[in-house]
């Protein structure tokens, strides 16, 4: 509802929201330009040392590029507002992060959001990204199963690891 209310005042605008329109993964790529980690964060009510906030950089930023791929093969996300769903995904790694607080005071003025006008599009991206990994998963185990039931043991004599030269022998 809350989409098709902006696209009803962006088109009295007369803006064209076809040629503007802006998708959530280039909307990530600007907030990680800006910066989404500060010095004012805490991680798990601690003061970041320097030394702490370089691997926390790496780690968020692999949050980031994960939960970013994984929108990408959830259809929803395309159909949800694409500035929340980049909010959301900049916070869902600060959350993994365990940084405090999870949106910031910089981050609300460079978006102009506070946390609660997407914390449902965040709950969202943890689980699409649950349920996707969950459905990896069990594919995997799936085939692990296949090829070891299908496998031949090397000890069987069998006349299908034969080759036809010896089976005509035999």
């Amino acid at each position: 509802m809350l989409r098709k209310a902006e696209i009803h005042v962006l088109e009295v605008l007369e803006w064209d929201c076809q040629a503007h329109f802006v998708p959530y993964d280039v909307l990530v790529d600007i907030f990680k330009t800006c910066g989404f980690i500060f010095d004012s964060d805490k991680s798990q009510s601690t003061v970041l040392k320097a030394s702490d906030k370089i691997g926390l950089l790496i780690k968020a930023d692999r949050y980031v590029e994960l939960y970013t791929k994984k929108c990408m093969k959830d259809i929803t996300f395309a159909y949800t507002n694409q500035y929340t769903v980049g909010c959301a995904i900049i916070s869902a790694a600060r959350t993994k992060c365990k940084l405090e607080p999870i949106w910031p005071e910089e981050l609300a003025q460079l978006t102009g959001l506070q946390h609660h006008h997407f914390i449902d599009v965040e709950q969202q991206v943890f689980d699409s990204v649950a349920q996707q990994l969950q459905q990896s998963q069990s594919r995997s185990n799936k085939h692990t199963r296949k090829s070891e039931h299908n496998q031949f043991s090397p000890c069987e004599n069998s006349t299908a690891s034969k080759t036809p030269a010896q089976s005509s022998t035999n």
